[in-house]
């Protein structure tokens, strides 16, 4: 499997535009792509969609840690937070934080390990899900920013990693060895 990582803000982030087809070439050749994600569902679903993931129903599990089972909705809410619980957490059954993933494999089926998406993400907690994969003679290659310093851990637990410096913010600048924040705020002059 071939594991990638990436900081919220999926809002802003685009892919690159050759994203979709080296996914789709990796799955070609039997190698499984799977998308770790920091942000919540709504965002990390929207975010797998432009990248090319399946992110329907049963196609993504959130590694937050929760008491799902005692978790309700009011009856008469219309909401999409309302929808959205009904449809991928009472019908879905997928095990939700990563606590529940090893008996979730050993009582009903390996559905947690052929999701390509994972939301609402900690690093422990994807250390521990490639932990989980490797458990089950999963090989984990882990492609990452090397500027996420929380990254560091996780290319360790991994078989082998990557570390690629990402396309930067425009408000980002990188001068010498360091990268520089900076805002970019219009100027008046009053004469």
């Amino acid at each position: 499997a071939v594991v990638s990582t990436q900081s919220g803000h999926y809002g802003r982030v685009q892919p690159k535009h050759d994203i979709v087809s080296t996914i789709e070439s990796l799955v070609s050749a039997n190698i499984r792509f799977v998308h770790f994600s920091y942000d919540n569902e709504l965002r990390s679903r929207a975010f797998g969609t432009k990248l090319g993931l399946e992110t329907g129903w049963n196609c993504h599990i959130s590694l937050a840690e929760g008491d799902f089972d005692n978790f309700s909705v009011d009856s008469d809410s219309n909401s999409a937070e309302a929808e959205n619980f009904h449809f991928y957490y009472c019908k879905a059954r997928l095990p939700q934080g990563i606590k529940n993933i090893r008996p979730h494999l050993e009582n009903v089926d390996n559905v947690p390990l052929l999701v390509p998406l994972f939301t609402s993400c900690t690093p422990a907690a994807i250390k521990e899900m490639i932990c989980i994969m490797q458990e089950n003679q999963e090989l984990v290659c882990c492609i990452g920013s090397s500027l996420q310093i929380n990254n560091f851990g996780i290319f360790l637990q991994a078989d082998s990693s990557l570390g690629m410096i990402p396309h930067l913010p425009q408000n980002c600048l990188i001068s010498g060895n360091k990268i520089v924040l900076f805002q970019v705020t219009k100027l008046s002059y009053f004469r």
